[in-house]
Parts: structure tokens; sequence; C-alpha cells
């Protein structure tokens, strides 16, 4: 039964083989049926006006009564039909490159059809190897499955694990980014109230600083939901502090313009610090992202080489 499965798969990995070459094949084919198709309708247009200029000599006209004159027609004439000629040949050779090319392309396509689900016939007899050694396996092979197994469930646990928590680190970014836009636009109109800026500087000014209290707000859910995440793969945990503002609604003069301003100096400091920490551990996890896809293939590798193998 065994050996059975197993010439069976060494055919389907020569299909796959032949497959991924037949595929490459056929894209240089069809590439160079393109520019070759190209090519002949630029000399079809060239062989219709050399016809032209070869008919037009034959033909009696003005031109042709002072060309026979002076005696030049027939030098001309030879002329016109060796340029005529030249074109018509290279017209048949593109012609025969643009057939050979379709009939080549032809036949890999019909072979390419015939092994076209090689790759899904290879995972199922792959499959049912597997199931059958492990059944009907010796000890030391059902125990060399079963780690691969093991090891390979690990390995795609913590690889979700890990895009789970990059995925929450990358909302958490894009949040606190829009907060520190926020608090941006808040120093702006800030700085305009303490020269000396109008009611409606100040108006827009407390509309920034209560969108960002409202991201602050966020970030905070946000912070615990990615810690949450950096627990599950043991890293270090970010820390931070929601700032708050006593918006100077009933005390607007320049001493609360100057306190509420220093505020927001402090809090873009922070929220910057906190966009470099998460900047900092999301290359961590793409680190340690890429690590895990290159243990998860070599553990897939083995895997497969064994059962390939294994009698």
């Amino acid at each position: 039964m065994v050996s059975e499965i197993n010439l069976k798969i060494k055919k389907l990995k020569e299909d796959i083989s032949v497959k991924s070459k037949l595929d490459n094949e056929i894209v240089v084919l069809e590439r160079n049926l393109k520019n070759e198709e190209i090519e002949l309708s630029n000399l079809e247009k060239k062989l219709k006006k050399e016809k032209k200029d070869v008919d037009n000599l034959n033909k009696t006209s003005f031109s042709n009564f002072f060309a026979t004159i002076f005696k030049n027609k027939d030098e001309k004439l030879e002329k016109e039909k060796e340029e005529y000629l030249n074109v018509k040949i290279k017209h048949e050779e593109v012609l025969y490159n643009i057939n050979v090319i379709k009939s080549d392309l032809q036949n890999k396509k019909e072979k390419l059809f015939s092994i076209e689900n090689c790759e899904k016939e290879y995972e199922k007899v792959m499959d049912e190897k597997i199931s059958i050694l492990k059944n009907n396996g010796d000890y030391a092979t059902k125990e060399n499955i079963k780690r691969l197994d093991d090891k390979l469930n690990e390995l795609i646990d913590k690889n979700n694990e890990i895009r789970e928590a990059y995925g929450a680190g990358k909302r958490l970014l894009e949040e606190v980014v829009s907060a520190k836009e926020e608090l941006e636009g808040a120093k702006k109109w800030g700085t305009f109230d303490i020269i000396g800026g109008d009611a409606m500087s100040s108006i827009a000014k407390q509309s920034k600083i209560r969108k960002a209290n409202i991201k602050f707000e966020r970030v905070s859910q946000l912070i615990s939901e990615f810690n949450k995440e950096l627990g599950d793969i043991k890293l270090n945990s970010l820390e931070f502090s929601n700032v708050t503002f006593a918006l100077d609604v009933f005390f607007d003069n320049i001493f609360t313009d100057i306190s509420v301003q220093r505020r927001i100096n402090e809090s873009i400091d922070e929220i910057e610090n906190l966009e470099n920490k998460i900047k900092e551990i999301l290359y961590v996890l793409q680190d340690k992202d890429e690590e895990v896809v290159r243990n998860l293939n070599n553990i897939k590798n083995e895997y497969i080489l064994f059962i390939e193998e294994a009698n």
C-alpha cells in the first residue's frame, strides 16, 4: 500500500516540477508571440507601401515619363522591387515564427492542462499517506509525526498571536497619530490665541482639545488591547497615562491660555514618546514574525521530506 503511494508521490512531484517549468515557458512564449505579432503588423504596413511604390513605377504617369526620358526608370523599378522583396522575405519569416510559437504554445498548454491539478493530487496523496503512517506505522514513525505535528501547531499558533498583536499595534498607532494631529491643531490655535486671537481662535482651540480628549480615551482602550496581545507573546507592555484638560471656557485670559498651551505641549511630547514606543514594538513584532515564518517553513519541509521517504 505504502509503496504504491510512494510511486504516486514521485510521479506527482515530477508533474509539479514540469508544471512550474511549463508555466514559465508559456509566459515567455506569449510575450514572444505578442512581439512577433506587433512586428508582423508593422511589416504588413511596410509591405503595402513598397508594393504601391512598385505599382506606381509600372504605371504610366507624369513622373514615369521623366524617369523614362532620363533613362533611370528601370533602375528605380529594380530598387523598389528589391526593397519590396526584402520586406516580403522578412514578413514571411515573422509569419513562420508566429505559427511555430502558436503551435508550441498549444502543445504546452495541452500538456499543462493534463497535469493542472497535480498540486491538489499531491496534497491528497500525502494526507492519505500520513493517515496510514499514523495508524499503521512503527513506533518511531508515529512519534516523529507527533513531534512534527506538535511543532507545526505551536508555530502556527505563535504566528497567529504575533499577527494579532501586530494588528492591535497598528490600530493603536493610527489612533495615536490622529490624537497627535488634534493636539498639534490645538497648539496652533493656542499660539494664535496667546498673541492676540479672537473668540473664534479660542473656540477652535477648545474644539481641538475636546477631540484630543476623545482620542485619548480611545487610545487608552487600545493600549489595554495591545498590552493583552503583547502579554500573550510575552513582550513588555506599554505604560501610558491619560492627559485631560480643564478647558478655559470661563477663564479666557493670558494666564490660562499660557497654562493650557504648556499642557498641550507636554501632551504632544507624551504622545510622541508613545508613538515611538509603539513603532519600536511593531519592528520587534515584524522580526519575530519573520523568524517564526522561517521556522515554520523549515518544519514543513522537514515534515514533507519525512513523509515522502517513510516506508
